[in-house]
């Protein structure tokens, strides 16, 4: 019995240099054989084996054993029981030691050198469902980690609520954009004809100069209609003429700021 351990197991279907098993058959490693036995081990459909005419016969026999499941007690105890290595042994005994010396140790000094970390406690699951979209929409114009210290929750939890009612981006930049662009219209609105803002409207004619007050005036109106749009529905985006006007008021403001430096660079050099 003892001497099963180092023989070799085969499988079925198993090539062990030019032999292949067809049929395998342990007791004492519990393999089980396929049931019926093979046909190609009967004489009937392999002439070859006519010289062993009960081989399929005892084949039968001994395939009856297999209803019988039964493993001697000897390898379900050697399965069951793993030995334990010496080195995994006295490190067991290290590890039982050391905390035995550690809850005989003084618990000040343990309090002592634990570091302080104190974790912020999180939002309440009651104020998380409270929170609405009218609530959220008030501080669209903050960036998102402001708003959600306002409002006391997690950047991740603001934006989960965000995405539950359909907002899949945070529309700061969008209404800071649009804020941008009505201030600029405003200085150029109110600003007075002798400032830089007005001198290209001191140059054209009366009545094209209040022809171009009045467009301003409606792009004005229309972006604050926009913005109130967005606050309402943060999902959309800005409007292609919006971003047409948005692109050529950057031009612009590059242009007055490189004509800025190239006059204070004439004025250096004279």
């Amino acid at each position: 019995m003892a001497g099963w351990r180092g023989r070799p197991v085969f499988r079925e279907g198993q090539t062990v240099g030019t032999w292949r098993c067809i049929v395998a058959f342990d007791s004492v490693a519990a393999v089980k054989p396929s049931s019926p036995p093979p046909p190609v081990l009967s004489p009937l459909v392999n002439p070859q084996l006519e010289c062993l005419p009960n081989l399929y016969k005892d084949l039968q026999k001994v395939f009856q054993f297999q209803k019988v499941e039964k493993v001697p007690r000897r390898v379900l105890r050697d399965a069951k029981e793993q030995p334990i290595h010496s080195g995994e042994q006295e490190k067991t005994s290290d590890e039982a030691d050391s905390s035995g010396s550690d809850s005989d140790g003084d618990t000040q000094s343990d309090k002592e050198l634990a570091p302080s970390v104190q974790k912020q406690p999180r939002a309440n699951r009651k104020h998380i469902d409270s929170i609405t979209l009218v609530e959220i929409a008030q501080y669209f114009h903050l960036p998102i980690r402001e708003a959600s210290k306002t409002l006391k929750i997690g950047v991740s939890i603001l934006k989960r609520k965000c995405r539950k009612y359909g907002i899949p981006r945070w529309p700061h930049r969008k209404i800071k954009s649009l804020d941008s662009l009505i201030q600029d219209l405003e200085y150029v609105l109110e600003d007075d004809p002798e400032e830089d803002g007005q001198q290209e409207l001191l140059q054209m004619e009366e009545e094209k100069q209040a022809a171009a007050i009045k467009a301003l005036t409606k792009r004005k109106k229309m972006l604050e209609s926009e913005k109130e749009t967005l606050q309402q529905k943060p999902a959309l985006d800005l409007m292609t003429e919006t971003k047409q006007f948005r692109d050529d008021v950057f031009k612009r403001r590059y242009r007055a700021k490189s004509a800025a430096i190239d006059m204070e660079m004439e004025m250096e050099t004279e």
